[in-house]
């Protein structure tokens, strides 16, 4: 409280450091919140990804999910709109970890795109960024970064098993950096 109140007297780098450290910790909470539901599921016979509310639009949530990235991410809608019978909640969740990987950790441009293939509907992200890790079990320990370090791991942990739990598949390539959503339980 005290730094807050005498923040505008700090020297820029101290402001930048404490900014940078309050990001951080709202990161944090996000990824102990995101822990919490990934144990719980491990507990659980029947996960919460699994639940059947629809989404109306995909072509919608996909659209509001990327809405706050503004230009720093391209979209590539389905020609045809359809309806998704998962719950919105876990696929924003996935989209959303993704494109922040993107961004956090790749390069310039991200691109999210949806794609039929037959009856599978497939979400890629895309940035054009190499990946130091040639498969997604390597990546997804937890703690890893794509270019090494800790940091990535465990959402993608966490994505992997959202999609899994929505009898979906997350599929990776590394170079450009690509992680595909197959998903099957389309209406």
């Amino acid at each position: 409280e005290v730094l807050r109140r005498e923040f505008d007297g700090l020297p820029s780098n101290s402001q930048k450091a404490f900014l940078q450290m309050c990001d951080d910790l709202q990161r944090l909470d996000r990824v102990v919140e995101a822990s919490k539901n990934y144990l719980r599921v491990e507990q659980e016979e029947r996960p919460p990804f699994a639940e059947k509310p629809s989404i109306p639009s995909i072509n919608a949530l996909l659209s509001h999910v990327l809405e706050p990235y503004g230009e720093r991410v391209r979209s590539q809608a389905l020609a045809a709109d359809r309806a998704l019978g998962l719950e919105p909640y876990w696929v924003e969740l996935c989209v959303r970890n993704l494109v922040e990987n993107a961004l956090t950790h790749g390069n310039p441009p991200v691109v999210v795109s949806l794609q039929e293939e037959g009856e599978e509907l497939v979400l890629s992200v895309v940035d054009q960024g190499v990946a130091r890790f040639a498969t997604l079990d390597e990546m997804a320990q937890p703690f890893q970064k794509k270019g090494g370090g800790p940091g990535l791991g465990l959402w993608l942990s966490i994505v992997r098993k959202a999609v899994h739990s929505m009898n979906g598949e997350l599929k990776f390539r590394p170079a450009p950096t690509t992680f595909s959503i197959q998903l099957r339980q389309t209406q």
